[in-house]
Order: C-alpha cells, then structure tokens, then sequence
C-alpha cells in the first residue's frame, strides 16, 4: 500500500482536492511518489474537461475554454503559473546566477514573469479554442499529463541548484531513469487511449523538449529549482497544444 499512500501524497501535495487523510511522510516518499505525476495530471485534466462541459450549457466556444482553463489553475492553487513567472524573472535579467537565484525566492512578480503568465494563459485558451470540439476535450484532459511527464523528465536529469533544502529539492534528490521509465508508461497507457499512434508523437517531443530546456536552465544555474519545474510544466502544455493544433 505504499504506492496508494505516495499517489495520496502527490494529490495533497500538488493540487488543491481536500483529501482528509494523514499520512505519515518520510523524504524519498516524494522523489518515489514522482511517478504518480501524470495521474495527477490526469485528475486536474477531468476537472477542467468537467467544468468545461458544465460551462458549455452557459454560453458555448471561448467562454467555455477560459472556464476550463480557469478551474485548471483554482484546482492546483496556480502552483505552476506562479513558478512560470519567477522563473522569466530570473531567467531573463541578464544576472549572475547568485541574483538570478535571488529573484526565484523573492515573492513579488517584475515584468517578464506577468508578461508569461499572461501569454501563457492566452496560448492556452487559443490553442484549445482552436480545436473541433471533439478534440478539445481530448486537449484539456491531456495536456496536464504531458506537462507533468515533463516535470519527471527534468527531475530525472538534474540537481538542486541551491545549498540550502528547499521545494525543488523533494523532487529532484532520488528521481532518477527509474521514475521516468515508469512515469513514462503512464502516460503512454493515457495518452494513447486518447490518441492512438500520435501519442507516440506528443509524448518523444514533449521528453526531448524538457531535455532541452533542462540542460539550458543547468547551464545558467548550475541545477534547477521548484519554479523551474512548474515551468517546464507550462511550457510542455502550451507545446502539445501547439501539436494538437498542427496534427488533429
């Protein structure tokens, strides 16, 4: 039952669902339970196609979209938009990696972080409002899981950049090609039922594409941090969902 009490752990942990349940927690509970991270991502996925259904008997089209997309971030606390924006902060300030590492810890948002917070959420609701409506549910459910598959994929490859514990730390100490192997199946068995052969597709590029970013981030500070890993969760999003816009 231990695998039931991490899945519990990384659902408390990472979304905003009430889960009544104490569960006695030790460290590697979170590098192991990193596994389950598509099948969050697949319980935040149904809640927005859900509240994307109800919000079609309103008004049909954008406005349904921008309610799907609103209940994503309400579901998991806007624990990864949050990470998007301080992470452009840092990223994009031409500092040192010491200040660049400042900027992740300070709480206010400057000028790159709200211009990311925002285009994302407009390529978010564009890209799906682009889609058939069909296809749109099969985005709102999926995209969730593909960017979560991004998160193992940069956990797996990369180190705390701080000498201090801190969030980052839980998921990057002890993840290795264990949980990405296994965390990749997941969301192979997920992603093809919605998608077939082109699963194959979105789940190469979405890997590749963390990879990449990955390795650019390390280079800048030496390691990552837990912003870093909500933005690889954003931006591997908006990516499938330019996929989907070009292969369905």
């Amino acid at each position: 039952m231990r695998w039931f009490k991490r899945l519990i752990l990384m659902l408390q942990f990472m979304t905003r669902i009430p889960i009544p349940v104490q569960i006695d927690v030790e460290q590697d509970d979170f590098s192991k339970g990193i596994i389950f991270f598509p099948i969050v991502g697949l319980v935040v996925g149904l809640f927005s196609a859900a509240i994307y259904y109800i919000a079609c008997y309103i008004k049909q089209g954008l406005f349904a979209v921008c309610m799907s997309v609103l209940a994503q971030t309400i579901i998991t606390g806007g624990f990864h938009v949050d990470g998007l924006g301080d992470s452009f902060d840092a990223l994009f300030s031409d500092k040192d990696k010491e200040k660049m590492l400042d900027i992740l810890k300070d709480s206010r948002m400057g000028a790159n972080g709200v211009l990311a917070i925002v285009f994302s959420i407009l390529l978010k609701v564009f890209l799906l409002d682009g889609l058939t409506p069909p296809y749109i549910y099969k985005g709102i459910i999926a995209a969730p899981i593909l960017g979560r598959l991004g998160i193992v994929m940069c956990a797996s490859i990369s180190k705390y950049a701080r000498p201090t514990d801190g969030l980052g730390r839980l998921f990057t100490e002890g993840v290795g090609t264990d949980q990405l192997v296994i965390s990749s199946l997941l969301t192979m068995v997920m992603v093809f039922y919605l998608f077939n052969y082109k699963a194959f597709i979105f789940i190469i590029t979405i890997l590749l594409f963390s990879l990449l970013i990955s390795y650019r981030v390390q280079r800048k500070l030496c390691g990552i941090t837990g912003d870093i890993l909500g933005m690889i969760n954003e931006l591997s999003e908006i990516l499938f969902l330019v996929l989907m816009n070009i292969l369905v």
